[in-house]
């Protein structure tokens, strides 16, 4: 009862993607690129998470009416203007940081910007929902 439903939802996407590994990762003869894939996906996970916990830390603010808009409002932003102006300013070799899967860059390295985005918004959620009335110690 006392564990938060977004952290049980954040344990079965984890569970789910290191299942996804597990079953379609281990068949490496198949996979030209074993290790690009285990990238694509690991990156994937970690877009997702940094999505989540996005949308997470403005669900925990003080007035909570408009959180899923500006969630979406960050989202547009992070997935399509700012790809778009390193694209205009030639900087091709910064999508990783906005895109799980990038064909010219290869996807294991990817993995590495989407962990730390994940990582920070994660520990900015922490903090924000230990702040907020939602938080409870047994």
């Amino acid at each position: 009862m006392e564990i938060p439903r977004w952290m049980i939802s954040t344990l079965v996407f984890w569970m789910l993607g290191i299942g996804l590994l597990a079953v379609y990762g281990t068949d490496f003869e198949k996979l030209e690129n074993a290790l690009d894939f285990v990238g694509d996906i690991g990156a994937v996970l970690c877009f997702a998470m940094r999505d989540f916990a996005i949308i997470l830390y403005f669900k925990f603010s003080a007035k909570p009416q408009r959180t899923s808009s500006v969630a979406l409002l960050y989202l547009i932003i992070l997935y399509i203007l700012l790809p778009l102006l390193m694209f205009s300013l030639d900087l091709d070799q910064l999508t990783p940081l906005f895109y799980p899967i990038i064909d010219e860059v290869q996807s294991a390295p990817s993995i590495i910007p989407a962990f730390i985005e994940a990582i920070l918004i994660w520990i900015l959620v922490v903090n924000k929902w230990k702040r907020s009335p939602h938080y409870q110690l047994a």
